[in-house]
């Protein structure tokens, strides 16, 4: 269903001939049209930085400024670049009306005027130009929400992480005191407040990068990063979630030169870990995550497999989608914020790489990814 045109709409007249003036505004006498007039296209562009007009009939052969030196005038500056010019002509020649498209012509009509044609033209480019202001306007006022939106989740987190900091680092000296580790039901509460502040703390964390990828607003601190390296770091800092559930996290790295990525250490770390963390999530107990970084051309290549139930074809469609709720569930009920494959993405897209899910249900889960090999 489409939206009909204003109720009023500001038309306005240029031609150096009183008389064809006339006879334009007595065909559209009849409309509800506010309708000026211009006889030079000085004057026509002295009255366009006074009143936004809807629609310009403008005549293409004028003495002095010609119809084409006025609309490239109009499209030259931005406060009527978007009006729509409707060229009249007794010109039917290609050259002639190739000429009056390049100078941002929306359409032209022939005299002598056909008053039905006449019509129609302007009652449909004033149709398109009310439909374009609808959607412009529509978009400003999304991107408005939008940025109210990441404003309000900014702050939000930031307000929660100084508090949820302050909450795990009393529970850790709680956690060491001997009062609390003599006493097993005080040790339970003080364990379950420390993975629930923990488990608070990454998602407030992933909730403000959420907003700064929304907003723009990540910098990337790039450097040399060896691949070897940041595969290690998260290897082992995993390993003892991985070993709770009895599963092995196997790490194999191409022989050759080390394999370095201009990148931002921590960022890429954050790629890795949360792939990784979900690899030990979606895969069964006793089973083996394999870790393997390898050169393809001038890429380095990460993979990170696990032997999880794999991905339907709908969960691949909108794994990287923000706050996604997939087929697949966490085999020890742990939980997930829904965001951290939707960041991962972002993260490599700022590293100009590539991130690939091989998976199929009920078969072995690969994500590969690949960075551009730093150049010396």
């Amino acid at each position: 269903m489409t939206s009909e045109p204003p109720f009023y709409a500001n038309i306005l007249i240029v031609d150096d001939v009183p008389a064809n003036i006339q006879l334009v505004a007595s065909l559209l006498a009849d409309q509800d049209y506010e309708l000026s007039f211009a006889t030079s296209g000085q004057d026509a562009l002295a009255q366009v930085q006074e009143t936004a007009f809807d629609l310009i009939l403008l005549d293409f052969m004028m003495p002095g400024m010609d119809g084409i030196e006025v609309a490239y005038n109009l499209k030259q500056n931005p406060k009527t670049r978007d009006i729509p010019i409707i060229f009249l002509t007794a010109k039917t020649d290609e050259e002639s009306v190739i000429a009056g498209f390049r100078a941002g012509a929306a359409d032209y009509v022939t005299k002598p005027f056909n008053s039905s044609e006449l019509l129609a033209r302007v009652q449909t480019h004033l149709q398109l130009k009310y439909s374009r202001d609808a959607l412009h306007k529509r978009n400003q006022e999304l991107q408005e929400a939008i940025d109210m939106k990441n404003r309000f989740l900014s702050i939000a987190s930031h307000d929660l992480k100084n508090p949820l900091g302050v909450v795990m680092g009393f529970s850790s000296i709680l956690s060491q005191e001997p009062a609390i580790t003599k006493n097993t039901e005080l040790s339970e509460i003080v364990e379950t407040l420390q993975k629930a502040s923990t488990r608070m703390f990454e998602l407030v964390t992933e909730l403000l990068d959420t907003a700064a990828l929304e907003m723009g607003r990540i910098e990337l601190h790039l450097s040399r990063v060896p691949m070897a390296l940041l595969v290690q770091q998260s290897a082992s800092q995993f390993l003892p979630q991985a070993q709770a559930k009895q599963q092995q996290i196997q790490v194999t790295i191409a022989d050759g030169p080390p394999l370095l990525v201009l990148g931002d250490f921590s960022r890429l770390k954050q790629v890795l870990d949360n792939l990784i963390s979900n690899a030990i999530k979606y895969a069964p107990p006793a089973t083996v995550i394999a870790l393997i970084v390898t050169q393809v051309g001038q890429q380095a290549r990460l993979l990170v497999k696990d032997q999880g139930p794999g991905f339907t074809e709908q969960d691949k469609a909108h794994i990287y989608g923000y706050f996604q709720r997939l087929s697949a569930q966490p085999t020890a009920g742990e939980s997930s914020t829904g965001v951290g494959l939707a960041i991962v993405k972002q993260i490599i897209d700022l590293h100009h790489g590539d991130i690939q899910l091989l998976s199929e249900p009920g078969q072995e889960t690969t994500f590969v990814v690949d960075l551009p090999l730093y150049e010396s």
